[in-house]
């Protein structure tokens, strides 16, 4: 969820195949980076306004895969302008970012990057996509924890190389809010 005080983004509800429990939520609007069973769980999230687009939204083509979608397709990344911050949602990023996917993103206060690798792209390459991007702060998503039964990994190494190259990031734990 991204909550702002005139607006709520519920962004890709999971369903509870891979350990976790999701809640019930509700939200203004809601953002789905691709269509597999553990981001585009609608039925989990009431949403206000289901047939408006998302204002202050915008969508950046990109792909779940280093293979140009060749493996598991698209993603959207969704850059999000709440209460006077630009969020980015990379989704399930599986790629580098290009020069132009970087120009369309442009400046970011604040970033959530997947982290955990098979799926997505792994630490190194988060790192890497952190530099281009170089947000204000960071919050890591898409990695394991003892709940996941995905075969993804922990979100140690993200961690100790953003660490390394001193790139402010923020741990969530499950149920915390920024």
């Amino acid at each position: 969820m991204i909550e702002g005080d005139q607006q709520s983004f519920a962004i890709d509800p999971f369903d509870n195949s891979f350990g976790l429990t999701m809640p019930r939520l509700t939200a203004d609007y809601l953002l789905i980076s691709h269509e597999h069973y553990d981001h585009d769980n609608r039925a989990a999230v009431e949403v206000k306004y289901p047939d408006e687009a998302p204002p202050n939204v915008k969508i950046v083509s990109s792909f779940h895969d280093d293979q140009n979608g060749a493996l598991r397709g698209a993603n959207k990344i969704h850059i999000i302008n709440i209460d006077g911050q630009k969020v980015c949602h990379l989704g399930d990023l599986g790629q580098i970012l290009t020069d132009q996917q970087i120009a369309e993103i442009g400046e970011v206060d604040i970033l959530l990057v997947p982290v955990g690798g098979n799926f997505t792209i792994d630490a190194r390459d988060a790192i890497a996509i952190c530099q281009q991007l170089n947000p204000k702060m960071i919050i890591p998503m898409h990695y394991k924890t003892p709940d996941i039964n995905l075969d993804i990994a922990p979100v140690d190494e993200f961690v100790q190389l953003a660490g390394e190259n001193g790139l402010p990031i923020t741990i969530l734990g499950s149920g915390e809010s920024y």
